[in-house]
């Protein structure tokens, strides 16, 4: 084989630095936009699961108050019923954050406030470790 061909042949059998530079670049901007993406996911998940985990909580509360129908607020009143309380009674059971830490039973509650009657609004205010509002 003569030199030319050798030399022609050693250039070929790799690539250049730049080359090289150009594709770690756009794999790393590929994998930032992943991540933004997937954080985003996790985050819209935690929201999701703590909303539902409100609705249960107050779901829980009006199953508690149609049994205990002395316990519904007068006019110009708010009652709380708190965590412990519907599950002493059997109407929540296992009651945890998005991490599975248990929420704190006595300032984990829903408030019930009278509007009207025959009408309350529900509030539920959650305790949990791994929980901001």
């Amino acid at each position: 084989m003569s030199k030319k061909k050798r030399k022609k042949n050693n250039k070929r059998n790799g690539f250049t630095m730049i080359e090289v530079l150009a594709v770690v670049t756009i794999l790393g901007i590929i994998s930032v936009i992943g991540i933004v993406a997937v954080n985003g996911l996790i985050k819209k998940g935690n929201e999701n699961y703590y909303v539902t985990q409100k609705k249960e909580l107050i779901n829980a509360t009006k199953s508690y108050l149609q049994k205990n129908q002395g316990l519904y607020p007068r006019e110009g009143e708010t009652t709380s019923i708190s965590l412990g309380t519907l599950q002493d009674n059997n109407y929540m059971g296992e009651f945890v954050d998005s991490a599975k830490q248990p929420c704190n039973r006595t300032d984990t509650k829903v408030e019930v406030t009278f509007v009207e009657k025959g009408k309350f609004s529900y509030k539920a205010i959650l305790s949990c470790p791994n929980y901001s509002d």
